[in-house]
C-alpha cells in the first residue's frame, strides 16, 4: 500500500479505534479495486462481539477446519509454537471464540472440507449470505485478472488430510485428547485408539519448555516496551522476530525493523 496515503487518510478520519480500523481496511479494500471490506485476522475472533457492535449487520463467516490439519500446518509455521499440545489448544480457543456468534444473525458456519470438494455449492451458499450474486467465475483464479470476481489462487484438494502423513499417532492422540469433543461436534472422526498417561505427559512437558522457551526469546520485546516505549518498530521486531526473520532471511533488524 500507500503507506503516505495512508498516513494521511488516518490523521484525516482515525479519531476513534473504530474509524482507524475501518480507515486500514477501507484504503486497503481501495488499493486492490474492491468494492467490499473484510477482514480474516484469527486473533478477531476474540472481540468479534465489539466487531459486530461496530458494524451492525455485517456477515461472519466462520470457516472451520480439521484441527489435526490445522495442526499440521501450524507445526510448519514460524510464529507458531513448536507443541502440537499448545497448537491444538490454539485451534480450540480460536474456535470456540468464533463459535460464541452461532445466534448472530450474521452468522454462518463453513467447513473448509466441503468448500474444496463442493465449491460451487459453499459458495453460493456465502454470496447468498453476503447479498452477492453468485458466478460461476468467481471459481476460475486468475491473479493477473484485476476483477472483483476472480480468485487470487484456486482452490485445492491437495491440503486434505494432510495430517495423516505429516503427524505421528502420538501427535494426533494428542490433538484428539485437546479437541476431540469439538472436533466430533464438527463431524470429524477420531482416528481410534487410546492415549497412554506417558504419552499426555511427554506432552505437556513439551509444551511447558516450547511456552518458556517463548517466554524467553520475548525478553527483548518486554525490555523494549519499558526502557524504549515510543521505538515501535523494534518492539515489533522483537515481538514477532521468529516470523521476521521466516519472511525477510538474513535482513538484520538494525536495517529493516526501523523502516
Amino acid at each position: 500500500m500507500d503507506l503516505d496515503g495512508l498516513k494521511e487518510k488516518l490523521l484525516r478520519e482515525a479519531t476513534s479505534y473504530r474509524a482507524l480500523f475501518t480507515g486500514i481496511l477501507e484504503y486497503y479494500a481501495e488499493s486492490q479495486g474492491k468494492k467490499r471490506l473484510g477482514e480474516k485476522t484469527p486473533h478477531h475472533a476474540f472481540h468479534a462481539e465489539t466487531l459486530c457492535q461496530w458494524y451492525p449487520g455485517a456477515a461472519i463467516i466462520h470457516l472451520v477446519r480439521d484441527p489435526r490439519d490445522v495442526v499440521a500446518s501450524l507445526q510448519r509455521m514460524p510464529w507458531a509454537p513448536d507443541s502440537v499440545v499448545s497448537n491444538a489448544c490454539m485451534w480450540l480457543l480460536f474456535d470456540r471464540a468464533a463459535r460464541r456468534l452461532e445466534s448472530y444473525a450474521g452468522y454462518v458456519r463453513v467447513r473448509y472440507e466441503t468448500l474444496v470438494t463442493q465449491p460451487e455449492q459453499e459458495l453460493t451458499r456465502i454470496c447468498a449470505h453476503v447479498g452477492e450474486d453468485y458466478a460461476p467465475e468467481m471459481l476460475r483464479a486468475d491473479v493477473s485478472a484485476g476483477s472483483r470476481r476472480v480468485a487470487a489462487g484456486p482452490l485445492t484438494r491437495e491440503r486434505l488430510n494432510q495430517w495423516q502423513e505429516q503427524l505421528t499417532a502420538e501427535e494426533v492422540s494428542l490433538i484428539e485428547c485437546v479437541a476431540g469433543r469439538d472436533m466430533q461436534m464438527y463431524g470429524y472422526v477420531r482416528s481410534g485408539g487410546s492415549i497412554s498417561f506417558a504419552t499426555i505427559t511427554r506432552g505437556l512437558a513439551i509444551a511447558a519448555l516450547d511456552s518458556v522457551r517463548r517466554q524467553a526469546a520475548r525478553i527483548p520485546y518486554f525490555w523494549h516496551s519499558l526502557t524504549q516505549p515510543t521505538k515501535l518498530s523494534d518492539r515489533e521486531y522483537w515481538k514477532y522476530r521468529r516470523a521476521w526473520e521466516f519472511v525477510f532471511p538474513g535482513v538484520p533488524p538494525s536495517t529493516k525493523s526501523k523502516d
